[in-house]
């Protein structure tokens, strides 16, 4: 934004000396055109300026939303990942108790993850 303001500003001081100049009566036709042709050199940057500014908005939106999806799938995949942590904790105590619906529960649990990670990875 600094530099679009400053070439406004330029321009602006170019506006001021050409309506002094006008104001004064005849102006000298040679510094009447070299502050035109200021004027008009001000104005094309400033529209250049604009023009690039455009499209470094439309990159930052662009990695904006790319990265809001990378948090959304990253949040989704972050609870496949605890409840694969609670299934082998539940391996881990069933083979100390040795009861089969603590193992049933383990493959489940294993189950509920895997189907929450493919989710997330063929959702993207």
């Amino acid at each position: 934004m600094g530099l679009l303001s400053s070439e406004g500003d330029k321009q602006s001081i170019y506006e001021q000396e050409r309506d002094r100049l006008t104001t004064l009566g005849q102006p000298d036709p040679k510094t009447f055109t070299a502050v035109t042709s200021r004027i008009e050199r001000y104005d094309k940057e400033k529209k250049e300026i604009t023009i690039e500014a455009k499209k470094i908005e439309a990159k930052r939106d662009e990695a904006r939303s790319a990265a809001t999806l990378a948090n959304d799938h990253a949040r989704e995949m972050g609870l496949a990942i605890s409840v694969f942590q609670i299934a082998i904790a539940l391996g881990g105590v069933t083979l100390v108790m040795k009861k089969r619906w603590m193992w049933n529960v383990s493959i489940g649990a294993g189950a509920i993850a895997t189907v929450q990670m493919f989710k997330v990875l063929l959702l993207q």
